[in-house]
């Protein structure tokens, strides 16, 4: 292979990860549910991880984000809820959040689950993906 050809390679596959990364929510867009209201430390934020194609809840879809001591891991219910507790250095810090969806799932779309800290119309979107952003 040519130096030219291993140089495009690098240059394409450096593309692609740079914008799988843009492609993901960051935690304060989770967490900040639409309102301007503040948002208090241990508020309970509740999320439905659903199939991009069918629409129906995703059982097993692993949420993550944040680095060492700030760290956020969480696993989807049977009705595809995690619920994620507002937590101030994680604000700070506005990582991306990683949705790892279990075999057989190609897309997800994260869905505000309202309640009475956090009132949202239903069906409210918050985040939507495809296969290309897996």
């Amino acid at each position: 292979m040519s130096l030219r050809r291993k140089l495009l390679t690098v240059a394409l596959l450096s593309t692609a990860l740079l914008s799988a990364c843009t492609l993901r929510p960051r935690y304060k867009d989770l967490v900040q549910t639409g309102g301007t209201a503040q948002l208090k430390e241990d508020q309970l934020v509740v999320l439905r991880v659903m199939d991009a194609q069918t629409g129906q809840p995703v059982k097993g879809a692993k949420v993550s984000s944040g680095e060492s001591r700030n760290r956020l891991n969480t696993v989807s219910d049977e009705n595809g809820q995690v619920s994620l507790k507002v937590n101030q250095a994680l604000l700070t810090e506005n990582p991306l959040v990683e949705v790892v969806l279990p075999k057989g799932v190609h897309g997800y779309k994260l869905q505000l689950v309202p309640s009475g800290e956090a009132p949202a119309p239903e069906g409210w979107l918050l985040y939507t993906s495809d296969a290309a952003d897996d």
